[in-house]
């Protein structure tokens, strides 16, 4: 005897409700799930593992110039006390004989030394300067000088009658020989 159930007894009675799917259906819902969630979780494998491995290349080069940058910071402080020891050891050898004297050409500023540059104060345009020294630092010439009679327009970080530094020889006129009484 053949089934009493037709198809369209179901439009017949429920005519807005869904119609049912059958086991098929079912198996291709169940597995549409099961890929999407399988591909989520082999992107989220993919991206930690990348992550990992930038982080493992950040780490390694980190620890690979922590060595260079070391040896920079302290090959660069060994020059620096290197040259200001030069200095001092060569300053404290000067001769007493000046290399001549001279006049202040321009506003600048006097320094303890060339290298480190600490300003001792400032020099005029008109200060009388005796030349005891000559030295190029990194191609500019520097003189040190000794002030022997101030200008009459002087500031108040003006340097003072007998003080010494160096100054870069753009703000100084020529030197002319003479002896340091």
């Amino acid at each position: 005897m053949p089934s009493k159930n037709r198809p369209e007894d179901w439009n017949l009675f429920s005519p807005k409700a869904p119609r049912r799917g059958g086991p098929f259906t079912a198996l291709g819902q169940v597995l549409l799930v099961l890929v999407v969630f399988s591909l989520l979780g082999a992107g989220g494998v993919y991206v930690t593992r990348y992550r990992e491995q930038q982080t493992a290349s950040v780490s390694a080069t980190v620890t690979a110039f922590a060595p260079t940058r070391e040896a920079l910071i302290n090959a660069t402080a060994e020059v620096r006390t290197g040259q200001t020891a030069t200095l001092e050891a060569a300053t404290a050898q000067l001769a007493a004989e000046a290399i001549g004297s001279g006049a202040v050409t321009g506003n600048g500023e006097l320094f303890g030394d060339p290298i480190n540059r600490e300003v001792v104060g400032q020099v005029v345009p008109g200060d009388q300067i005796l030349f005891l020294e000559e030295r190029l630092v990194g191609g500019v010439p520097w003189f040190r000088i000794r002030i022997t009679e101030a200008s009459a327009e002087r500031s108040d970080g003006a340097a003072a009658n007998d003080a010494e530094g160096w100054v870069e020889g753009i703000i100084l006129s020529q030197p002319t020989p003479v002896a340091v009484p």
